[in-house]
């Protein structure tokens, strides 16, 4: 059964959960593990699918399918939808995933590994265990020449005692012709990569490189320069309308702008070993690289979310709201520092 693999368990099933079904006539409440084909089991909002269930009953009910189907909106469930693909129908709750509004019911028809998530852990651990056909076929080949190598080395050493070689002089012979074996262009085509560590090999030219990012209102004000067609020029008045404009269009948007640029010091500015902190940093005449608009898609369940947050006299903060928080205070800039050897 599935619940006995727990090695192959999300962390959203690791935890003891429980069903609310109907047996017999009667509601009641049991363990998911306990549960069997053709019992009728009641769902709600915010609950999670118990097993593969075949949906006799529902009241606008939608559930999250994105750990099955890998689709972030929500997916109505009815009991009309019939077809023939389970992972196409919408008659059929899948066991791990979750209600997310409506009410229903539903017959159980797959558990443990027979259901659709069960399956699909079934094949990921299968896959994981089986070796690809290339490198069984290779260990396959190395074994065979080996065993063929051995062998021929046996009977040479035979074959040469019995001709009157002393075995002492033959043993030498096999080492000598085991040397001979490896292919002259080997050691030349076998490369391995390296690098030196930051101060092994210090020179007056070696420098940092500290690049900084973060949102682009907040790491602007620390640039004196622009690279543009591979030219550093002085961020002037025009060049900054031009990204505060395109700024502008990606927060009307809804999406957020960040802005990237960097400084390149000497290291001879900085004892060895020097441990960059973001309050040691220098941040003034950076060179400002460009800017990147992230688009982060609202799910269309957010905003019924939003309304029922509001209905419960729950303060739902805006994304400017959230900006002025101390907690956003604290994560507005990012940096990176390299060591650049010119």
């Amino acid at each position: 059964m599935l619940w006995e693999k727990p090695e192959v368990w999300p962390f959203y099933m690791l935890e003891e959960r429980f069903a609310t079904l109907i047996r017999k006539g009667e509601k009641c409440r049991i363990r998911v593990r306990e549960l069997v084909v053709g019992d009728i089991v009641i769902v709600k909002k915010g609950d999670f699918i118990p097993a593969d269930i075949r949906i006799i009953e529902s009241n606008d009910l939608e559930t999250d399918d994105s750990r099955i189907t890998g689709t972030l909106e929500a997916r109505p469930k009815n009991q009309y939808d019939i077809k023939e693909d389970p992972l196409e129908t919408d008659n059929l709750a899948y066991f791990g995933t979750f209600c997310l509004q409506g009410y229903g019911k539903g017959i159980v028809v797959a558990t443990g590994d027979d259901t659709i998530l069960g399956q699909i852990f079934d094949i990921v651990v299968a896959f994981e265990k089986k070796r690809p056909f290339v490198y069984t076929s290779i260990q396959k080949l190395v074994q065979f020449l080996t065993v063929c190598s051995v062998g021929l080395g046996i009977m040479l050493f035979i074959f040469s005692c019995k001709d009157g070689w002393f075995w002492l002089d033959t043993l030498i012979y096999l080492m000598i012709m085991t040397i001979l074996t490896v292919p002259y262009s080997v050691l030349y085509n076998v490369k391995i990569t390296v690098y030196e560590e930051n101060g092994s090999s210090d020179t007056e030219n070696d420098s940092y490189i500290i690049s900084v990012k973060g949102e682009l209102d907040f790491v602007m004000p620390f640039c004196s320069t622009v690279l543009i067609d591979g030219k550093v020029k002085p961020l002037d008045n025009t060049i900054l309308r031009t990204f505060a404009k395109a700024a502008e269009d990606t927060l009307f948007k809804g999406d957020t702008a960040f802005g990237y640029c960097e400084i390149e010091i000497s290291k001879s500015e900085f004892p060895p070993n020097f441990k960059f902190e973001a309050n040691n940093i220098p941040l003034q005449d950076l060179c400002f690289l460009g800017m990147l608009s992230i688009h982060i898609p609202v799910r269309p369940s957010a905003v019924e979310a939003v309304r029922n947050f509001r209905n419960a006299g729950i303060k739902v903060l805006e994304r400017e709201s959230i900006r002025n928080s101390p907690l956003e205070q604290e994560n507005k800039v990012t940096y990176n520092v390299m060591f650049h050897k010119n």
